[in-house]
């Protein structure tokens, strides 16, 4: 039998489905990668295999120097090939982890969706008892009260009156009944219809199977979202097994590999500019030292100090503030401002040697 198309229904298909498309997105990807891996080294086979042939073809009887600096030339060569792959080896190693990161958060984010599925189911459930309940003892109240009622009021009845009041009695009872009935079918429709109830086979508790049924409920929903969980952990761990042995690994689109191209692009300039920092500091280095300084180690971290406070925000909020208290109004009273006036001025001698300083700083840095 199909079951009804229920939110925990609903959420085990988009996992399915996430699932799926994780899968897909790292076999696609690392085949991807391995084409043009295996592109790049025919590539340079092929280059070599050409300087080979072509060495053995001019070459001539040649010198024992000459041959060893041939020898040097071609282990500069392999050691630069073999740098090459290095990189690739880790940019491909850097784009795995932020794989591994980007899985990390969709595991904790189907946990999440299925622990809010089972509390929701648990709180549905509830709420359905406690009407039941409620139900349930205004139904008794009301058949208590009339049959208190009929007690009070009733003569001695002859046998034929009794038999006609006994036959209205079971009328009225199959009567309610039948109406509670009616309300029980009702309540179960709109209980299935909101997703509590994750099969139409599944048994409504009763109003003496509550505290059993209450348990029950837990647990199974508790093991539910365990072996879901523990599913999901598996799937993800045998894809990194497949990867880690070299087999296609499926993939998750086409933005997943433009965010993974994206993130080498942006490795590859932060190396860059590292780099060329860092060779920029090399040449400033050579020319401090290379110059007649008596003190060079002292002058290079005065040049490195400049060069930092280059990219530092300057704060103009002091040398501002201080303007502006001397054009404030002063107090018409007699004190002796002499003092003040010359805190004032040294104040601003400083902030003026300041300025002087940094400006100077700033151009033995360009220079």
């Amino acid at each position: 039998m199909r079951e009804p198309r229920t939110r925990s229904n609903r959420l085990k298909q988009s996992s399915h489905r996430l699932t799926r498309s994780h899968s897909v997105a790292f076999r696609s990807r690392d085949r991807e990668y391995r084409d043009r891996s295996e592109r790049s080294e025919r590539s340079d086979r092929s280059a070599r295999d050409s300087k080979t042939k072509e060495r053995e073809v001019r070459e001539e009887p040649l010198s024992r120097r000459d041959r060893d600096l041939a020898r040097e030339k071609e282990e500069e060569e392999e050691a630069k090939d073999k740098k090459k792959a290095e990189r690739k080896a880790r940019e491909k190693e850097a784009a795995y982890q932020v794989l591994d990161e980007e899985a990390e958060i969709f595991v904790v984010k189907m946990w999440r969706l299925l622990i809010y599925e089972t509390e929701a189911k648990k709180s549905r459930d509830r709420e359905y008892r406690d009407r039941s309940e409620r139900s349930e003892r205004s139904d008794r109240s009301a058949r208590d009260s009339k049959t208190k009622e009929r007690e009070v009021r009733e003569e001695p009845l002859s046998r034929r009156d009794r038999d006609l009041a006994r036959e209205k009695e079971e009328e009225e009872e199959a009567k309610d009944k039948k109406k509670a009935e009616r309300k029980a079918r009702e309540k179960e429709a709109a209980y299935q219809n909101g997703g509590a109830v994750d099969s139409p086979g599944d048994k409504s508790p009763t109003l003496d199977e509550n505290d059993d049924y209450d348990d029950d409920f837990t647990r199974e929903e508790d093991k539910h979202a365990s072996d879901r969980i523990g599913q999901i952990l598996r799937d993800y761990r045998k894809d990194m097994e497949r990867h880690k042995a070299n087999e296609p690994v499926e993939e998750r689109g086409r933005e997943m590999q433009r965010r993974l191209d994206e993130r080498i692009k942006e490795m590859e300039s932060d190396a860059k500019d590292r780099q060329k920092e860092k060779e920029e500091l090399e040449e400033l280095r050579a020319k401090i030292f290379s110059s007649q300084n008596k003190n060079p180690d002292e002058e290079f971290r005065k040049v490195l100090k400049a060069r930092e406070n280059l990219y530092k925000p300057r704060i103009l909020q002091t040398v501002l503030k201080a303007r502006e208290n001397l054009y404030k109004p002063r107090i018409l009273v007699e004190v002796n401002t002499s003092e003040i006036q010359a805190k004032l001025q040294a104040r601003e001698a400083e902030l003026e040697e300041q300025r002087l300083r940094e400006e100077k700083a700033r151009e033995e840095a360009l220079r």
